[in-house]
């Protein structure tokens, strides 16, 4: 009998078989985890946006939140697939209602279900 020197054909057959079953869901895992990278960086994206409004609404004067009623409104390029609503309304609850203002911001993407930030203001100073 003569001695076998390398690897025959079904041998490569079968080792590239083998190795594609175990490429497979190795492939679909990796896209699986770009795709939530996505979505982590969309939503960190918003919420930065989100906290931006939020700065800019607290930076005006008690008497000057107002809600704009405008709806839902673009950001400039390269943020114009986010969108954003600023509602500012009364705390009805508070001993006296006209001195407490409640602001939600909200910033939506068409691939998140949005981010929502809520915060309280005061007309009384804490200096």
């Amino acid at each position: 009998m003569r001695e076998k020197k390398g690897i025959l054909l079904i041998d490569s057959v079968v080792l590239i078989l083998i190795l594609g079953i175990m490429v497979l869901p190795s492939l679909l895992i990796f896209r699986q985890i770009l795709e939530q990278h996505h979505r982590a960086e969309i939503i960190s994206i918003a919420t930065d946006l989100a906290e931006e409004k939020m700065q800019e609404t607290l930076g005006k004067v008690f008497s000057a939140i107002v809600d704009d009623e405008l709806g839902y409104q673009n950001f400039e390029p390269p943020f114009q697939d986010y969108s954003y609503d600023i509602t500012v309304a009364p705390i009805e609850d508070a001993p006296n209602p006209d001195d407490f203002k409640g602001i939600f911001v909200s910033v939506a993407h068409p691939q998140i279900e949005g981010v929502l930030l809520f915060t309280l203001v005061t007309r009384y100073n804490s200096d």
